[in-house]
């Protein structure tokens, strides 16, 4: 299986990504302003070739009562440095891009096109896994995504969840697609269906 945190700047909040037989945890980013925390799980075979991993949710299968946090994990062919959370909701997400408050000056978010298709670190402990290795997490077969925000609001404790119980991004060919889809939750809290089947932009630095 695979699990991953996504950060992402859409939507202020929590957002969870899993399979349909898995309820998933609440994990927060705090920081100055609403707390903002993406995440995804994602199932997938684990006997991969050569017996690689893949996945955080792999290593805790494996390794059960782990607290480490940093691993390397295969997604594709190269090794990607992640972080992992082991403990809640049973452990092994893999956080896959985390936003914070310490991003200033060049150590921000503002990288070009091969930045983020490859990932990148920031001195301020922001990340960003890659287009690359997310469209990996989101890709295999028969293993339809859901992705579930967490809205929680300065002075709230109680956050909104929303979930989208489709979710995938497409490969570099087909620009890294958002597949988005069939939206639970609250009137007005639907952020997401609207950039459906659009293309990743390119960015520059």
């Amino acid at each position: 299986m695979f699990v991953a945190f996504l950060f992402l700047s859409v939507v202020a909040g929590n957002v969870f990504m899993e399979s349909s037989f898995r309820r998933v945890p609440e994990i927060t980013e705090r920081q100055d302003g609403p707390k903002k925390t993406y995440m995804l799980f994602d199932p997938c075979n684990t006997n991969k070739p050569g017996n690689r991993t893949v996945s955080c949710s792999q290593i805790k299968m494996r390794e059960h009562s782990s607290k480490q946090t940093k691993y390397k994990i295969y997604p594709r062919d190269k090794p990607v440095d992640v972080e992992c959370d082991m403990e809640t909701d049973g452990g092994g997400w893999t956080v896959i891009q985390r936003r914070t408050k310490y991003e200033v000056n060049n150590d921000n978010f503002e990288k070009d096109r091969g930045h983020y298709e490859n990932g990148f670190k920031t001195q301020g402990r922001a990340l960003w896994i890659g287009l690359e290795n997310l469209h990996a997490l989101t890709s295999f077969p028969n293993n339809q995504q859901s992705l579930r925000i967490e809205l929680t609001r300065t002075g709230e404790t109680k956050p909104t969840v929303v979930l989208y119980r489709k979710f995938q991004v497409g490969s570099e060919k087909e620009g890294y697609k958002l597949t988005i889809d069939e939206y639970e939750g609250p009137e007005d809290y639907d952020a997401l269906s609207y950039h459906n089947g659009e293309k990743s932009p390119s960015r520059r630095a």
